[in-house]
């Protein structure tokens, strides 16, 4: 049981390693994208025939959703080192001490299956919403004034849309729109890395939990017994 624990920390500090690393990653693209890179590109708009200026409107959802990603890891990777510093005590076998057990494998259990489910949100919306190849994996619609709109996530703006209609960016931001696509794309493939680290403690606290409690059922048959 001991060595189970002890094993948990491997996937504990990758779990906060990679929630780190995705969060900044995270934010620094959101900062590039919404204060140093233009949120409009020029176009042919076909209804009016002739070159139009079209605004991007960031869907924020996966961007939010994958900060509170990174935040509930980082969270989850400090319980989880909390919990395992508590439930190695050697007098946390008591029967005393049986709530305590409880409540830290389950705020671990319960915190890992939190960023589970936050890691793979991102994910799965960031996956699911490019289906439009035409335009970058945007969708184009038109404002009040009939003018054209593209809806866009930030990694669908910063690898598909703002790449297929170069305009003349400012020097930085020529720079800023592959550093903030890289950026966005791989704090996106590291919620893989999160939900596996995640899965591994769930697993590895689970397995103790039942340990502890086989053990502790058997020393009170013997106890019974005698």
């Amino acid at each position: 049981m001991s060595t189970l624990l002890n094993f948990s920390l491997l996937p504990t500090f990758l779990l906060l390693l990679i929630s780190i690393t995705a969060l900044v990653l995270s934010t620094h693209s959101w900062i590039l994208l919404d204060w140093y890179i233009q949120s409009w590109v020029w176009i042919d708009f076909e209804p009016t025939g002739k070159p139009e200026q079209a605004i991007i409107e960031y869907i924020y959802i996966p961007t939010d959703v994958s900060i509170s990603a990174g935040c509930f890891g980082i969270a989850s990777a400090v319980v989880t080192i909390v919990g395992w510093v508590r439930l190695r005590r050697l007098d946390m076998n008591l029967e005393y001490n049986l709530t305590r057990r409880r409540f830290w494998s389950g705020a671990v259990i319960f915190t890992s299956l939190v960023t589970f489910s936050c890691s793979a949100a991102p994910l799965a919306l960031m996956i699911v919403k490019q289906t439009d190849s035409k335009s970058g994996g945007c969708t184009q619609t038109m404002d009040r004034s009939r003018l054209p709109i593209f809806q866009c996530t930030r990694e669908a703006a910063a690898c598909g849309l703002l790449p297929n209609y170069p305009q003349k960016y400012k020097i930085q931001s020529s720079h800023f729109i592959p550093m903030a696509c890289n950026e966005v794309r791989v704090a996106k493939w590291m919620q893989v890395g999160v939900i596996m680290c995640a899965m591994a403690v769930i697993g590895m606290f689970s397995a103790q939990a039942c340990i502890r409690r086989r053990t502790r059922l058997q020393g009170g048959e013997k106890d019974a017994i005698q």
